[in-house]
């Protein structure tokens, strides 16, 4: 939070939403309060997960532009000098990409930057589930209207950012920021633990990114090119920690998706190779 207190100013405000937190978050949040009352406004939630805090802290926002920062991550300096500077250039922009710089468990850095962007928003789109074009969080800035009809999905528990991302992309005049933003800190799970994740709600990901009160039709086509997308990455990753019948399971689904799956050789070599393989199914 300090990263970002520092660069206030008096037509900013910082709003810091406590989802249910354990530890003595509300007293140093009202330590910050203490010197800066006209800037910084608390909420604090039950427990109810990062896409319903992220959902209190749009409806609380009363400025044009919106920028997510997570618990542990910090704006670099100078970062919101920048973002005042390039809207006041392109006025007409809905969406700010920047990079970030990641830093691992070992404390190593990676700076990680923005590809080139479309001018049709439905490019953007594409690249996006085409993996060709990333977004983080801290490292865009999105105006408020955006939200009018789009929020985080609350029903899910991770990956919760992926239908926001790309229906942001699929709405928005977008422009690129040539410099990182924010610094992120990137924390190992196991790949038990991320298939886990996975495996919870892995097709109620696409069913809410594809909405289509937000997604036009033009889109809704690539519909099942991502939902196979997605049921190889988890084949993929179940393949990896052994647990084969579940990477057998989520490869024939997609090949349900889209057939044209099985032109994916290194995909069908797995599939066979793990008949051979012991283990097994989550």
């Amino acid at each position: 939070m300090t990263s970002v207190i520092e660069q206030l100013t008096d037509n900013d405000e910082l709003i810091i939403v406590d989802d249910g937190s354990t530890d003595d978050t509300e007293d140093v949040v009202a330590e910050l309060k203490k010197d800066n009352p006209e800037n910084i406004r608390s909420y604090r939630q039950v427990n109810k997960g990062a896409a319903a805090a992220r959902n209190a802290g749009i409806e609380l926002s009363t400025g044009e532009f919106l920028l997510f920062l997570d618990a542990d991550d910090e704006l670099l300096p100078g970062a919101l000098d920048t973002v005042r500077l390039i809207r006041n250039l392109y006025p007409e922009v809905d969406l700010f990409l920047a990079g970030h710089i990641s830093v691992d468990d070992s404390g190593q850095l990676r700076e990680h930057r923005v590809s080139s962007v479309f001018p049709e928003k439905e490019k953007n789109f594409i690249a996006y589930i085409h993996k060709k074009l990333t977004m983080s969080h801290g490292a865009f800035a999105v105006r408020k209207e955006q939200f009018e009809s789009i929020s985080y999905p609350e029903e899910l528990k991770n990956s919760e950012d992926i239908p926001v991302f790309g229906q942001l992309l699929a709405s928005s005049l977008v422009k690129v920021i040539e410099k990182p933003l924010v610094k992120v800190y990137k924390h190992n799970d196991s790949l038990r633990h991320q298939i886990d994740d996975n495996n919870t709600g892995a097709m109620e990901v696409v069913e809410f990114l594809f909405n289509a009160k937000v997604i036009g039709p033009e889109l809704l086509q690539y519909k099942p090119y991502y939902a196979a997308r997605r049921a190889l990455s988890l084949s993929r990753a179940s393949y990896l920690a052994k647990q084969y019948v579940d990477s057998r399971k989520w490869y024939i689904k997609a090949i349900s998706y889209d057939p044209r799956v099985l032109f994916k050789l290194s995909y069908f070599r797995k599939f066979i190779k793990s008949f051979l393989k012991r283990g097994k199914s989550l």
